[in-house]
């Protein structure tokens, strides 16, 4: 390509155009090495790239509407025995059963305790989603985990019903691994001088 050429193609606004965009993108990926003489830049890879691993969990639970003439309490109170689970009202005409049931088995409970089921939505209530995320949060930290995510997936019903954990530069194992570990429970008890002691430990309960 000979100067007039060469100039003819640069004075094509779309090919300047190019160029421009070109260097602006090697300013933003801004490749240089590291301390280690590897070369790094600024691209954020996925998962994948950076041999990281995800779960999706899914809450055993479902939230459903309901009509009943008994009290709200005495209504709640009858389903958690009859259910052998914690029942949560979630708002005056909604509640949380974290147990999973089918709707129909719901449905023939519900009518025996004296209330009648409305809708059913799989899931957790977003606030108890919420505490869950928290709680897997600090789980994650306190295991020295860097780079992880945790995200709750919640439709217009306000109702979640998977939890996604996102573990950069773990592999699959270690990932079920950290989730599924069971937390440590401790009882501490204040003696003299503001200091703590264990006296109760989780492997000691059976």
């Amino acid at each position: 390509m000979n100067g007039p050429e060469l100039k003819a193609f640069i004075s094509d606004w779309r090919i300047a155009a190019l160029i421009i965009l070109i260097l602006l993108s090697l300013v933003a990926i801004y490749p240089h090495f590291d301390q280690q003489g590897k070369m790094v830049s600024n691209i954020q890879y996925g998962l994948d790239l950076q041999q990281g691993s995800w779960l999706q969990l899914e809450f055993r639970a479902e939230v459903v509407g309901f009509t009943t003439d008994l009290s709200m309490d005495d209504f709640v109170k009858t389903l958690s025995e009859k259910l052998d689970t914690e029942v949560i009202l979630v708002d005056p005409t909604h509640i949380e059963i974290r147990k999973y049931y089918s709707q129909p088995d719901l449905e023939t409970i519900f009518t025996a305790s004296g209330g009648t089921l409305t809708s059913y939505s799989p899931g957790v209530s977003k606030a108890t989603a919420e505490d869950v995320k928290r709680i897997l949060e600090n789980k994650i930290n306190t295991l020295g985990t860097k780079d992880a995510k945790v995200n709750t997936l919640t439709g217009m019903n306000n109702v979640a019903r998977y939890i996604r954990v996102e573990l950069a530069g773990v592999d699959m194992k270690q990932a079920q691994e950290i989730v599924g570990k069971q937390g440590k429970f401790e009882i501490r008890v204040e003696t003299t001088a503001n200091q703590t002691e264990h006296v109760l430990f989780g492997d000691a309960i059976t």
